[in-house]
């Protein structure tokens, strides 16, 4: 239970239990998150603040419907299946069967997380598409003309399903490498808090990240303009080179 309780600087929240200011634990609440979500919306509504993250539902034609459509999916298990439009090749691939589990919001996008199925169970895996590049989404029907239900679908947890992440692409379905980095000294606060829960702290200068997409950690480096260093594994540190040859030959000086 949450209570509020007024003061001349605002509003308090306090456990009910201990009786005891908890800041902390009820940041982590359902409901005060949903309480903290409603007044963002009133402070957007107002013109306070600017809610880019909507951005993927206005890309949508009928959000509403849509969120409506796949909580009922999630909820009753429903299999589904949708056009998808892949930004890397710029072309529409037909996802089949697929089974929705959650909407989540990571690093400034909107992922729809859910089970491809396929024939052979073995390789059935988790796996998300973003909002933005999902179309003409469907139930899919069993031979009664029902909707086709998945009732044995195993149970999702998104911490252990993002482990082997680090930022939008999802491929834990491949082999995992740890990537050993070097950080400089006073950064570990201002890079924990944009990648919570990532990885392994050694001490407050290496950081071990253990990611299916290598890719995405090179990109990081590439972010922090030369103050960030990849200590191993060798294959990766190769491909950063590589990578950095690349770039250096785009912009060559020439004549």
């Amino acid at each position: 239970m949450i209570y509020g309780k007024e003061r001349a600087k605002g509003c308090i929240f306090i456990n009910r239990k201990s009786t005891k200011e908890d800041p902390e634990n009820l940041k982590k609440d359902p409901v005060y998150k949903t309480f903290l979500m409603s007044y963002l919306s009133i402070l957007s509504d107002k013109g306070s603040i600017h809610m880019n993250m909507l951005r993927a539902w206005e890309e949508l034609e009928f959000p509403i419907a849509f969120l409506t459509f796949i909580d009922i999916a999630i909820q009753d298990k429903i299999v589904i299946q949708f056009d998808y439009f892949s930004d890397r090749k710029q072309a529409f691939s037909k996802i089949e069967r697929f089974v929705p589990a959650m909407f989540s919001f990571q690093d400034k996008y909107w992922f729809l997380i859910g089970r491809k199925l396929d024939p052979e169970p073995k390789e059935e895996k988790w796996i998300q598409y973003l909002v933005y590049g999902i179309k003409n989404v469907v139930p899919v029907l069993d031979k009664n003309g029902n909707y086709e239900k998945y009732p044995n679908l195993p149970k999702f947890v998104l911490k252990k399903f993002y482990e082997f992440t680090f930022g939008s692409a999802m491929l834990n379905y491949t082999d995992s490498v740890t990537i050993t980095l070097q950080i400089p000294k006073g950064y570990r606060d201002a890079i924990s808090k944009r990648h919570n829960d990532i990885g392994n702290w050694i001490d407050d200068e290496t950081w071990e990240v253990t990611t299916c997409a290598p890719n995405e950690v090179i990109d990081f480096v590439f972010k922090w303009s030369g103050h960030i260093k990849i200590l191993s594994p060798d294959p990766v540190i190769k491909q950063f080179k590589e990578r950095l040859k690349i770039f250096n030959e785009l912009y060559k000086e020439t004549g």
